[in-house]
């Protein structure tokens, strides 16, 4: 790894960079997540900003302000079960907002705790482009990332 070129540009505060949101309502979950994305990021030396939300009403408000600057959300990793709004709700709010060419598409990958197939199928048929189980491995996140072009 460069360490030059990831303390460079680690450094630029006003660099514009790419951003990956994560949204869970439990702190622990939604940081423990934010992390792993970090730790694989910085070893395939890509510069993103991760950013944290804690339900779907945070998920609307973080692709409406990215809407107003420059769409550089690329992907965002969402709870499925969450207070005040959940996942899938929002997932289909931000799928008909893109529909209506209000926002720029965006990735959303669903981090979720249910394993019986009438839910995934659910939160896919919302919109979801993937499904990723709790807790979310290194392996898993590795291969993600390289299907969605991050890495």
């Amino acid at each position: 790894m460069n360490l030059n070129k990831t303390f460079s540009s680690s450094c630029h505060k006003n660099t514009i960079r790419p951003k990956i949101l994560i949204v869970d309502d439990t702190q622990p979950l939604r940081s423990s997540l934010s992390k792993l994305i970090k730790n694989v990021l910085v070893c395939y030396e890509k510069n993103f900003e991760i950013i944290e939300a804690q339900d779907g009403i945070d998920i609307l408000k973080h692709v409406m302000e990215d809407q107003k600057n420059r769409n550089l959300i690329k992907c965002i990793f969402t709870d499925e079960s969450m207070e005040y709004m959940n996942g899938s709700d929002a997932i289909e709010i931000i799928r008909s907002m893109e529909n209506q060419n209000l926002i720029k598409r965006v990735n959303i990958i669903c981090v979720t705790s249910f394993e019986d197939e009438d839910n995934r199928e659910f939160i896919l048929s919302k919109g979801a482009d993937y499904i990723v189980e709790k807790p979310c491995t290194r392996v898993a996140l590795i291969k993600l990332l390289n299907e969605l072009e991050i890495l």
